[in-house]
């Protein structure tokens, strides 16, 4: 995914998700990847995600 969207996705290990999600939830504003507007509808991320986890899955 970090590939479909480069600079949208902040990857963790496992161990660290804990932590990531509280940071996240302490400050809603860090998730912000900060591009406005964003280059995609809902519908075409949407569609993205079933590509990437048809191969995921595949």
């Amino acid at each position: 995914m970090s590939a479909l969207r480069p600079g949208t996705l902040r990857s963790v290990e496992p161990e660290a998700l804990p932590g990531a999600i509280r940071e996240a939830v302490d400050d809603p504003s860090s998730t912000w990847h900060g591009v406005d507007p964003i280059p995609f509808d809902r519908a075409e991320a949407a569609r993205a995600y079933l590509r990437w986890w048809a191969e995921v899955l595949s």
